[in-house]
């Protein structure tokens, strides 16, 4: 159930990821040419499925789509949904070239750092008793979250896998109120399953839980994931960050029943 159009209004730069056929050469508009004067290549432009013009711009090897607002002077990043849920950057993304998770690769660095981060953040709910352990950033809202719940049963029912569940609040207004909700129920697993069935009530969120909520959102953010879920997998080949189920990264992480889940 989407719901937010996750808008950022700028005549700076600001980013967003991607492409598609380029049309024909046209005279820049000035929100175009306040990034050519920043030294930002333009690579194409097209119409966008949002009605908008779209610019895939290379940054500095890394390539961002924007939108240009119809007066010319005004550029969007981000996500822009329509009234059905359904994600109009992506399916742009899709038009071109460029992958839609944005495959940026971590230095070994950055990936301990992520890892650290996810072992000590203070929001986070631990299930299963044996077997390596998949830290997974999570909305309350997430459907595919809630199949990676499911689809995760068995194997930690069996103890072959344990999971620290990561909760961020992106994707709705409430999605707070359900992280608490979770949190202050006697019994977590309960609340999750009813979470991965909608069956959860809100509940007041505390400031602690607020806090620690937002550094979780800022970890996902240097994991460099626009999307949940976001998983960080500690394995026998190092520290590996997946961006959504399906990351083809998933076959590389060494343990085949994780990466069958992951996948």
């Amino acid at each position: 159930m989407m719901k937010k159009i996750t808008l950022t209004v700028l005549m700076g730069l600001m980013s967003a990821s991607v492409g598609a056929a380029p049309e024909p050469a046209q005279k820049p508009t000035e929100a175009e040419q306040y990034l050519l004067n920043q030294g930002v290549n333009i690579s194409a432009t097209f119409p966008s499925s949002t009605g908008m013009k779209a610019i895939l711009a290379d940054m500095g090897g890394q390539k961002r789509l924007f939108y240009v607002m119809p007066d010319g002077k005004q550029l969007i990043s981000g996500n822009v949904y329509d009234a059905k849920g359904r994600n109009l950057t992506e399916y742009d993304l899709s038009r071109v070239a460029i992958p839609v998770s944005d495959n940026v690769q971590l230095t070994e660095q950055q990936l301990k750092d992520v890892f650290s981060r996810a072992e000590h953040a203070a929001a986070k709910l631990h299930e299963g008793t044996a077997g390596p352990t998949v830290y997974a950033i999570f909305d309350p809202y997430c459907k595919v979250c809630h199949a990676f719940y499911n689809k995760s049963r068995q194997a930690v029912a069996a103890g072959k896998l344990q999971i620290e569940w990561l909760p961020v609040a992106l994707l709705d207004k409430s999605s707070k109120g359900l992280i608490a909700s979770i949190y202050a129920a006697e019994d977590k697993t309960d609340a999750m399953r009813k979470m991965a069935n909608y069956m959860l009530p809100v509940h007041n969120v505390s400031k602690e839980l607020d806090v620690a909520i937002a550094k979780n959102i800022l970890l996902m953010r240097d994991t460099q994931s626009r999307r949940v879920p976001t998983f960080i997998v500690k394995s026998e080949t190092g520290i590996h960050v997946l961006r959504g189920l399906g990351d083809a990264q998933a076959g590389s992480l060494g343990n085949s029943e994780i990466a069958e889940i992951l996948q």
